[in-house]
C-alpha cells in the first residue's frame, strides 16, 4: 500500500463508500471545482503556447480533469493522482471512455511529478480526507513539484468555532448522545482537538482542520494564501453544510 493510501481516511478503501460518493459527486455542481477551473483557464490564457502543466491530487472519479480538458483548454499535461483503488479504477475508465488517454495521465503518487514543473495543483476537499501526517506530505510534495510562480488551489471544510471546553489540549470524545466513548470503538460522534474536529458517521471519519493550522503547515514550505474565499454549501438534500473555504496558495 502506498504512503498516500495509508494517510487517507480508511473509508476510501471501502467500495460501497466510493460508490456512494460517485453517485452524488460531479464537477459541474461543485462551486470549488468551478473556481479552480477558472484559475486554470486564467493561467492557461497567459501562456503563448500550450505549456501549462496541471495536477489534480485526489482526483476521485476523474470528473474534474475530464470536464476541464473536454472544453478544449490548452494544456501541455494534466496529471491525476488517486490513492483509493476503487476511485482510481473508475477515473481511469471514465478518462478512457472520453477518449482522453493522451491528454490525461495517472500517477501513483504526487512524488512522481517532475520537480519544479507543475503550474497549478488542485486539492478539492482532499484536506478533509487525510490524516495530519498526510496533510504535511501533500504540501511537501506540492512544494517540490510547483514552479516558482506555481499555485496550489485547496478547498476545505474548516473547523467551526470551538467552545472553551473544546479548546482543551486533551482529546474529547463523544458519542452522538453526548456520552464519553472509547475512541477505537467510536461509530458516531466527534473527536475534538484545538486544531481539528473529526466527525464520525457510521465509522466514516472526516477531518475538519482549523484554517490557520492548514496555513501554518503550508507556510513551512513557503506557501502563503494569496486569495481566500468562503462559500456557502449544501448537501445533496439542500441542507446547509459547514462553510467551504477556497484558498489559493503561492510563493512570496
Amino acid at each position: 500500500m502506498s504512503k498516500e493510501a495509508q494517510d487517507m481516511a480508511p473509508a476510501w478503501n471501502d467500495e460501497e463508500v466510493c460508490r456512494s460518493y460517485l453517485e452524488h459527486h460531479t464537477a459541474r455542481n461543485n462551486p470549488d471545482q468551478l473556481k479552480s477551473g477558472e484559475l486554470i483557464r486564467a493561467r492557461a490564457s497567459e501562456c503563448t503556447e500550450p505549456g501549462l502543466i496541471v495536477c489534480d491530487i485526489g482526483c476521485g472519479g476523474g470528473e474534474f480533469s475530464i470536464d476541464l480538458v473536454s472544453t478544449g483548454i490548452r494544456l501541455k499535461k494534466f496529471f491525476n493522482t488517486e490513492p483509493s483503488p476503487h476511485l482510481r479504477k473508475v477515473a481511469e475508465h471514465r478518462v478512457s471512455a472520453a477518449g482522453l488517454n493522451e491528454n490525461i495521465r495517472f500517477l501513483d503518487s504526487p512524488s512522481e511529478l517532475e520537480a519544479g514543473s507543475v503550474h497549478v495543483i488542485a486539492l478539492h476537499r482532499v484536506v478533509n480526507n487525510v490524516l495530519e501526517s498526510g496533510l504535511r506530505d501533500i504540501f511537501e510534495q506540492a512544494d517540490k513539484a510547483l514552479t516558482q510562480d506555481g499555485l496550489l488551489f485547496a478547498s476545505l471544510f474548516g473547523q467551526e468555532a470551538l467552545t472553551p471546553e473544546q479548546r482543551l489540549e486533551r482529546i474529547n470524545i463523544f458519542e452522538a448522545d453526548g456520552t464519553p466513548a472509547n475512541e477505537k470503538e467510536l461509530k458516531n460522534g466527534m473527536i475534538v482537538t484545538p486544531k481539528c474536529t473529526a466527525t464520525v458517521t457510521d465509522g466514516i471519519v472526516n477531518y475538519f482542520y482549523q484554517c490557520d493550522y492548514v496555513h501554518s503547515i503550508a507556510a513551512e514550505y513557503g506557501l502563503r494564501p494569496v486569495e481566500f474565499e468562503t462559500l456557502e454549501s449544501t448537501d445533496k438534500h439542500g441542507k446547509r453544510r459547514t462553510p467551504l473555504h477556497c484558498v489559493i496558495y503561492g510563493y512570496e
